[in-house]
């Protein structure tokens, strides 16, 4: 029998939160890239569709706060705070990025520090997880992962043009991360 106190919540919110960002291009504005557009740019203010990217942010950093408090992982603990500045960059949406459009400063403000916050959770968890891992090779990936939270970001602001890709490259790699290490981290069967 299922022993529901021991379901992977976080493996759940993954697969909804990549859903989301993966069917972006066909639920939200026509003229949304994979290439240029951000994921917040998805639920972003005034643009079509907006509460499925949110409900996908809202999902993963769900998932990982309950785990996180489930399972009491204290390695995990960065996580769960980047869990709940994920959530809370999605319930204060990205500004309009559509001209014309109409958006609040004030929400955007408290998105980007949330977002902010998100960035600097997971870099701190994976610099944790780099300093107390048991083989070289957890070291490598832990320390390479914190490492692309950091040059990614930077990345953005350099090609422009690409800013959708390299964002996806950085949090696919943390999702993957998250689904295989992250998950044995988490449960301990």
């Amino acid at each position: 029998m299922l022993d529901f106190n021991r379901v992977p919540l976080t493996r759940f919110s993954i697969l909804i939160t990549t859903g989301t960002i993966f069917f972006g291009p066909l639920y939200s504005e026509t003229h949304y890239s994979w290439v240029t557009n951000t994921i917040s740019q998805l639920g972003a203010q005034s643009t079509k569709n907006n509460w499925i990217m949110v409900v996908g942010f809202l999902s993963l950093g769900i998932g990982l706060v309950m785990d996180t408090i489930r399972f009491r992982a204290k390695r995990m603990i960065p996580f769960g705070f980047f869990g709940l500045f994920f959530a809370l960059a999605g319930c204060f949406p990205h500004q309009a990025w559509i001209e014309g459009r109409t958006s609040s400063e004030s929400v955007h403000l408290v998105h980007q520090i949330m977002a902010n916050l998100s960035g600097v959770a997971i870099t701190i968890g994976h610099i944790i997880i780099g300093v107390t891992a048991d083989t070289k090779k957890e070291k490598m990936v832990s320390f390479f992962l914190a490492s692309t939270c950091i040059v990614l970001p930077l990345a953005m602001f350099t090609f422009s043009d690409y800013t959708g890709v390299i964002q996806r490259v950085m949090y696919g790699a943390s999702f993957v991360w998250l689904w295989k290490k992250g998950f044995q981290l988490y449960f301990k069967f």
